[in-house]
């Protein structure tokens, strides 16, 4: 199984078996190296950043992304509130 097929089989399980396979996952990650958790960042960081510049990822400014950590830690993005937030506070 390829690791879209894995993705796509772990999204599809309840909440708290993601959860308990996160978990999981990043326990996993302790028994690697400094250099390799290195790697494994400037990986991802390069994953994400290309997504940017092909369109597929949104960027958020310091004060939008303070906010949505604060707010919505973890909860799909109440796209009202933001929205009121960037009226009140960017504008």
């Amino acid at each position: 199984m390829g690791q879209i097929e894995l993705e796509r089989e772990a999204m599809s399980l309840d909440a708290k078996s993601r959860a308990e396979l996160a978990r999981k996952l990043l326990h996993s990650l302790d028994d690697l190296s400094e250099a390799e958790l290195e790697v494994l960042w400037a990986k991802e960081a390069h994953r994400r950043f290309s997504a940017f510049e092909r369109g597929e990822m949104k960027s958020y400014s310091r004060e939008e992304a303070c906010f949505l950590v604060t707010n919505f830690a973890y909860l799909p993005v109440n796209r009202e509130k933001l929205k009121d937030f960037k009226q009140s506070n960017l504008e």
